[in-house]
């Protein structure tokens, strides 16, 4: 078997995934199968040869103990305690982040005063105003526990963080203590991003000492939310990601510097790894910090024996290591990472192979844009299961957006180790300002286009995903038993799945109605729409405008009615896409609209055929119901003011509907 950690580590992960789905009932049934199956392929001499199949079956059994082991040792105990109030010792271990109704803090539970409660237990912790405690102060606190999601998907990456629990703050004391020992590393560094942080936003200032940070340390609290929505349509949230990109750019410098230098090869390859591990306890010891660590350790490992690393085997490597934590293969960010380097490794060097031009400069733009095209097409399953959307325009403008990263990450670190220096700060400033106001000003343009992100939300596109699959898995199983190979045809029968299912997709949604609710921090939005118009409700917080708005605009729609729930979105939608109908308390609103308005009220309205709105607002209490194709939808103040975790559309026909969830992941 050539890559044996490849084996084990995809078939771990694609394990996990799909654990994560199912209940403890099914797990538990899928670790009896694949032991059954490992034990008829080992008893099998020509299978037990090939030693494939075997492998991945005692991989996926592992996988299944992991998941259930943790699932009974650390989910269940817990998720036992959501819904009550707890007296407990805590610490802060992160830096503070501002919400829209407070600040949250990521602290461990040193011990909970109810019985058989776990202890040592990483929280989250909502206040309504700052802790006035520094990092690793211990504190007495209540705090009202609730869940953060019932399976891992729905936590959005905090069980991977090992954070099952979040709660409100209601009250605290400090105790005077403080935790010692190793601990104090950890507090170091958070000083030292809090540090970091000041500077950049003092001497840099704005968005662009904000994106600045984000793309040196992953630390995106700084950046508006407008700026940042911009670099999500365009595809570009990757670079603020802090991830194997940032690693490979400031330890590629490194290393380079050092071998200039003549440094000898042991002390070059260990200066390189302590500098991996600083950068990884300054990113915060992320998950996708840690696995970008694993790999490029053993790179600088093998360069030290002298062998030459099998990319696909490490990343297999990594896989499995990862996997020992059975939750971190539902984090957005790793299933992005590895989907990403593995079309790197796999798809790239075909598309770069065909690459055919002399001209320098022309031939390294179509190398960049084979890279773009090859994660396009490894990511798009996570794109569509995450998000539910796939940008267009990131696959070439990551063509101009890479390079100025990397200035952009090399000149921080010198602004972060030499800012003190007032001519190296007058340089290093003018330069971020410069390269990062560039990045700032290319994706606000693109992010206006109707098709820097396309919708990816349709069932017809998860088929596509399930065909080419098949496909490909029937092509490795026939080379692996007979030698063939039938990877041409693969590619193009799914060419041709890719363009029929595309087809059926637009003819899909000519006949359907969506209902999709917009989640956000403290609230819920809801828009719906079909091929012609759209009707929007309880606007409240950016993100659910920035969404409804490239709804409207990508699909070219007509908004048929916004009803305003108070704040400035609403009638900034109005004033961007125009309206049709505006449903108001506040008359003020309305002098500057081009639109018929409705006074806030009681009314029952037609909008198109398949969609009744009816609406009761009274004493500041509203209700919307909504009758799509015959299927029945209320809104009320308190089903808009409870905040989902995620996205959920609503695909309506006269048949009744679907729902779906669309985690989106705020890398």
């Amino acid at each position: 078997m050539k890559r044996p950690f490849a084996v084990i580590g995809f078939s771990s992960a694609l394990t996990l995934i799909i654990l994560n789905f199912l209940s403890i009932k099914w797990a538990l049934a899928a670790f009896v199968a694949v032991s059954v199956l490992f034990v008829i392929f080992l008893a099998n001499q020509t299978i037990r040869k090939a030693a494939v199949l075997p492998v991945s079956m005692l991989s996926a059994a592992l996988a299944c103990l992991i998941f259930i082991v943790s699932y009974y040792n650390v989910f269940l105990p817990q998720t036992a305690l959501s819904e009550q109030t707890v007296n407990a010792e805590i610490y802060i271990v992160d830096v503070a982040e501002k919400t829209e109704n407070g600040y949250s803090y990521t602290v461990k539970a040193r011990s909970l005063d109810l019985p058989d409660a776990p202890q040592n237990i990483k929280l989250t912790v909502y206040s309504d105003s700052r802790i006035d405690a520094q990092s690793y102060e211990i504190l007495s606190a209540k705090i009202s526990l609730f869940s953060t999601g019932s399976n891992a998907f729905e936590s959005r990456g905090t069980f991977d963080d090992g954070i099952f629990l979040s709660g409100y703050l209601r009250t605290y004391r400090g105790l005077g203590t403080e935790i010692g020992g190793i601990t104090r590393i950890n507090q170091s560094f958070i000083e030292l991003r809090d540090q970091l942080s000041s500077r950049f936003s003092t001497l840099v200032g704005g968005d662009e000492g904000a994106l600045s940070l984000a793309v040196l340390t992953g630390n995106t609290a700084s950046l508006s939310d407008a700026a940042y929505n911009n670099f999500k349509a365009c595809g570009a949230t990757h670079l603020m990601a802090v991830s194997g990109f940032n690693l490979a750019v400031l330890t590629g410098m490194l290393y380079k510097i050092l071998r200039r230098m003549l440094v000898p090869k042991v002390p070059l390859i260990l200066v390189c790894s302590a500098s991996v591990w600083f950068y990884v306890l300054l990113a915060g010891f992320s998950s996708s910090m840690i696995r970008a660590a694993i790999m490029m350790l053993v790179f600088l490992l093998s360069k030290l024996f002298n062998e030459r690393t099998d990319s696909l085997n490490s990343l297999g490597f990594a896989a499995f290591l990862i996997c020992l934590d059975p939750y971190a293969v539902t984090d957005a960010g790793a299933l992005l990472t590895f989907t990403a380097v593995l079309g790197l490794i796999t798809v790239n060097p075909f598309l770069i192979s065909k690459v055919r031009c002399k001209n320098k400069i022309i031939k390294n733009v179509l190398q960049t844009i084979c890279s773009s095209v090859s994660v396009f097409v490894t990511t798009f399953p996570v794109m569509y299961f995450m998000f539910g959307e796939v940008s267009i325009a990131g696959i070439f403008l990551n063509v101009v957006l890479i390079p100025l990263s990397e200035v952009l990450m090399i000149t921080a670190v010198f602004f972060s180790a030499f800012s003190s220096f007032g001519v190296i700060r007058s340089v290093t400033v003018f330069i971020l300002k410069t390269v990062s106001g560039a990045m700032l000003g290319i994706t606000e343009y693109f992010a206006r286009f109707s098709f820097s992100k396309v919708t990816i939300s349709s069932q017809f596109f998860a088929l596509l995903i399930f065909c080419v699959f098949v496909l490909f898995a029937v092509a490795f199983l026939i080379k692996g038993f007979s030698g063939s190979r039938v990877f041409k045809p693969c590619v193009a029968l799914s060419c041709v799945f890719a363009l029929l299912i595309s087809v059926f997709s637009v003819g899909y949604s000519s006949n359907h109605t969506f209902l999709r609710v917009l989640h956000g921090e403290y609230s819920n939005a809801v828009i719906v729409y079909n091929q012609d118009y759209a009707l929007v409700l309880g606007l409240k917080e950016y993100n659910q405008y920035y969404t409804a708005q490239k709804i409207i605009d990508s699909n070219d729609l007509n908004t048929a009615m916004i009803i305003d729930y108070g704040g400035e979105y609403s009638f900034a939608l109005a004033q961007e896409s125009g309206c049709l109908n505006f449903v108001t308390e506040n008359k003020e609103k309305t002098e500057s609209l081009n639109c018929n308005f409705i006074i806030a009220g009681q009314f029952t309205n037609t909008l198109w055929n398949g969609l009744t709105v009816s609406y009761t607002g009274q004493n500041g209490q509203q209700t919307v119901l909504l009758n799509i194709e015959n299927t029945s939808f209320e809104f009320t103040e308190y089903d808009l003011a409870n905040a989902e975790k995620y996205d959920i559309i609503y695909t309506v026909n006269d048949k009744g509907y679907s729902r779906k969830g669309v985690n989106r992941w705020a890398g």
